[in-house]
């Protein structure tokens, strides 16, 4: 059996306020907003870096049980590729819900505009000194 329902509703458009903000992309911190706004960097947070350490382990048992020239491999290292595996979907999984959840609370203020530093964060990255903040 299947139904389906269907129906129409009329939006109003949101009232945005005349408000511009800019937002500031670093390390330290995920972004610092022109109103203020500061949000965390979820790597600096207890349980994603007791993740980074799990899947490091999970990633070198996967490395110690690899077998070179062998087209299967052992049972051993599918467990610790699934493990591998898993932990970095979790990983990837929380950084990308922080972030949605973090522009969505930019979002709710309803600016008018929204404009965003163009930098690219790896160049930032390979500088040593602010590699450090990260």
């Amino acid at each position: 059996w299947w139904i389906s329902v269907g129906f129409q509703e009329d939006f109003e458009a949101q009232e945005l306020t005349n408000e511009s903000i800019g937002v500031d992309v670093g390390l330290k911190e995920l972004f610092v907003a022109s109103n203020g706004t500061k949000e965390r960097n979820i790597n600096k947070d207890a349980k994603v870096k007791k993740l980074l350490k799990r899947k490091k382990s999970a990633q070198r048992d996967m490395s110690r049980r690899f077998k070179k020239g062998v087209k299967i491999q052992s049972a051993g290292y599918e467990k610790a590729k699934t493990e591998h595996l898993r932990l970095s979907r979790e990983i990837t999984n929380i950084r990308n819900n922080h972030i949605h959840q973090a522009t969505a609370k930019l979002v709710k203020t309803k600016p008018m505009r929204i404009v965003v530093e163009d930098l690219s964060i790896s160049n930032l990255l390979k500088n040593k000194k602010l590699s450090k903040a990260f």
